[in-house]
């Protein structure tokens, strides 16, 4: 899994969650989820991409945020993915996800 491992907790102690935020910026989030037993992870407590729920991505400082039918390893090598962080450089909102 790699050293990011460690990273991969939501307690208030974890790095997600101490990261500094500037009202200067715009911040988007793309969370993958798959409903299907090929990706999602049953032991994650509702919609998941196998690793992460996606009630744990949000921060309460995004300025938009959307939801990809994929799996956490390949989500960002997408199509979709690709068209949604372009779509967001420009115009500061992602398109449509889930």
């Amino acid at each position: 899994m790699g050293p990011n491992l460690k990273h991969m907790r939501t307690d208030s102690a974890s790095l997600a969650n101490n990261l500094p935020v500037s009202d200067d910026r715009e911040l988007g989030i793309i969370a993958g989820a798959r409903f299907d037993d090929n990706a999602a992870n049953p032991i994650i407590e509702g919609d998941n991409d196998g690793f992460l729920s996606v009630g744990v991505t949000l921060l309460d400082c995004e300025d938009d945020f959307v939801v990809l039918p994929e799996g956490h390893m390949f989500i960002v090598h997408k199509r979709e993915t690709k068209k949604n962080v372009v779509s967001f450089l420009k115009s500061g909102r992602f398109l449509e996800g889930l």
